[in-house]
């Protein structure tokens, strides 16, 4: 309770965070044999599994179109207190801890978005250095977390938890209903027969144990090499193959797509092969045939945003780096009244609009798209040094550098040397075998490409 994050909107009971973390000791103890009660009869109270709906306008979308709308739901916060009990006990049984695959990364401690975009790109970098064509598929799984068949997950954990448990767990999916606030107008109360809630505690991982056995790659290697790579974070799933034959990789990479469309169809789980989108990483000239899912032809492009960082063809970095100052300029242009050295603001406040709105955009996903070269990231290092003089309304003659070190604000590649120091640090303690072995370093390289795990020596 005191790890509770008060900032967070209520439930139905509108009984927020900061509230319950004055409660007195005695309603503390209430609680706890409430939750004892619950946990020992297997039973998840139903006034905890009503949840609020509200809607969010999407900004530049227009108001009277429902898919302009973003919904978002609010649990009451005594449920997801005793989810967390319930999370820590199932975390904690061995047969969950090798039930979840070690490619899926999403919604698991110290495990992130870094790693796994890691993973893809060093698979690439190793395809380029063998003279490869690396085929990737992109898919998009519609409406993931609303299309979870209740009894087809709570089938493949029975055998896995023990008896209080699952019937625990059973019961926080069974009877759960929600309801849509919008202008203080309730709309009626539905049932939830499908899907793990959204905005609890439980849902991930139950989504992860619901996907525990999607089509792995293939266990067989030779000469220290794979042929398939599975990559997922949550929902966002990465399939690659290579092989110094594009037909050979198509193929390998087509393979995989019947399994997974066979696996997606026997567990209702839905593909939007409309969204789907497939990518030919190589330095040659000739492309992936096609790839084919429930049927459909899937398209082809030269790049795709993989979990926030575009990956292009020659895997250069090129066009997320001119998204990214696009975006940066963007909201500069949107601020720049806000961040006018004429403005009457403390210099202190527009260097925090710096930090806190500007500086987040380019700092997401460096540590794999900071071996780019130079003359892409001296984009964003430009913006940096035209918005830092913006912001102090310094003369020209005045070294950026020193007009930084004055406003305590670290330089790009100042940056991208600690981000790559404290990554390295943690890849070392890493809990998965597959984000420690990223370290390993390719001694002879035919390419003269720079891989992640080299930034440290680049930038020092």
């Amino acid at each position: 309770m005191k790890r509770l994050k008060s900032s967070k909107a209520p439930g139905e009971d509108r009984l927020d965070n900061q509230t319950i973390k004055l409660l007195p000791y005695k309603a503390v103890l209430f609680l706890v044999a409430i939750f004892n009660a619950a946990l020992r009869l297997g039973y998840f109270p139903v006034a905890w599994k009503k949840a609020h709906i509200i809607m969010l306008h999407k900004s530049g979308k227009p108001p009277n179109q429902l898919g302009s709308y973003r919904p978002i739901s609010l649990l009451p916060a005594f449920g997801k207190i005793l989810e967390r009990c319930i999370l820590r006990r199932v975390l904690d049984t061995p047969e969950i801890k090798r039930l979840i695959p070690k490619f899926q990364f999403g919604f698991r401690l110290k495990h992130g978005t870094p790693e796994q975009l890691h993973r893809v790109t060093n698979y690439i970098l190793d395809g380029f250095h063998r003279k490869e064509y690396v085929v990737a598929a992109y898919l998009d799984i519609q409406e993931a977390f609303d299309r979870v068949w209740h009894a087809g997950l709570l089938s493949k954990i029975k055998d896995k938890l023990n008896p209080q448990l699952f019937s625990t767990i059973a019961s926080f999916l069974t009877e759960r209903t929600f309801q849509v606030v919008q202008d203080g107008v309730a709309s009626q109360t539905k049932r939830i027969k499908a899907g793990v809630p959204q905005g609890s505690v439980l849902g991930p991982t139950l989504y992860s144990l619901f996907t525990h056995d999607m089509p792995t790659a293939n266990a067989s290697r030779r000469n220290d090499r794979q042929d398939l790579l599975v990559a997922t974070f949550a929902d966002d799933t990465a399939i690659l193959a290579k092989n110094k034959c594009v037909y050979v990789a198509t193929d390998l990479l087509q393979e995989y797509l019947k399994r997974f469309e066979n696996w997606a169809c026997r567990w209702n789980i839905a593909v939007n092969p409309g969204k789907c989108a497939t990518v030919t990483h190589t330095l040659r000239k000739d492309s992936c045939p096609g790839l084919f899912l429930h049927g459909e032809l899937l398209e082809q492009y030269r790049q795709h945003k993989y979990l926030g960082v575009t990956l292009d063809r020659r895997l250069t970095f090129s066009k997320h780096v001119s998204a990214v100052t696009s975006n940066i300029k963007s909201k500069i242009r949107r601020m720049s009244w806000l961040l006018n050295s004429k403005n009457k603001l403390s210099l202190r406040n527009k260097v925090l609009i710096y930090k806190v709105i500007l500086a987040p955009v380019w700092r997401y996903g460096l540590q794999v798209y900071g071996i780019a070269a130079k003359t892409h990231l001296n984009k964003i290092r430009i913006i940096q040094a035209k918005t830092l003089r913006k912001i102090t309304g310094a003369e020209w003659y005045i070294r950026t550098r020193d007009i930084a070190k004055d406003l305590k604000v670290p330089m790009v590649g100042d940056i991208v040397n600690r981000q790559a120091a404290s990554y390295s640090t943690k890849l070392h303690n890493h809990p998965n075998i597959l984000a420690r072995s990223l370290l390993r370093r390719r001694r002879r390289r035919r390419l003269k490409r720079t891989y992640p795990t080299d930034l440290i020596d680049r930038y020092v």
